[in-house]
């Protein structure tokens, strides 16, 4: 699920433009056994962090769970009712409209879109709240 790939890639550019400009933020974030590398860990951080809102969150978990239902079985469909109920999760999904009926990819792959819609400059704003190394009193 190509979608997936790049909101992972967005949550690591998201990140890595709020922690402190180091190598151990990258380290953080990339690379083998990177705490935060991968889709969901990051996704956590970034909510965590305040960085990503709770809608985002939960429409990336679900996004990420439907990934993984097609990961690990190879006879997944987007006909498949456990991903079709996951689907029905989708709240940033195009829903039926005028009487056009919208299938199963393409709730999925509009909310995808729509999440990286919103991601898309969202490194950008939040390097302005960058963290900075900090001088603690003892």
């Amino acid at each position: 699920m190509i979608s997936c790939s790049y909101l992972d890639e967005l949550l690591r550019q998201v990140l890595l433009s709020f922690l402190i400009d180091t190598k151990e933020s990258v380290r953080l974030v990339e690379g083998f056994n990177a705490p935060l590398g991968t889709f969901s860990t990051r996704a956590t951080a970034a909510f965590a962090l305040g960085l990503i809102t709770t809608q985002e969150f939960h429409e990336c978990d679900t996004l990420r769970r439907i990934r993984n239902c097609f990961a690990h079985d190879v006879h997944a469909s987007f006909d498949t009712q456990n991903i079709k109920d996951l689907i029905g999760n989708l709240t940033l999904a195009i829903k039926e409209h005028a009487g056009t009926a919208i299938d199963a990819r393409n709730q999925y792959t509009s909310a995808a879109v729509a999440l990286i819609m919103n991601w898309t400059n969202r490194a950008a704003y939040v390097g302005r709240q960058r963290r900075t190394e900090q001088t603690w009193p003892y």
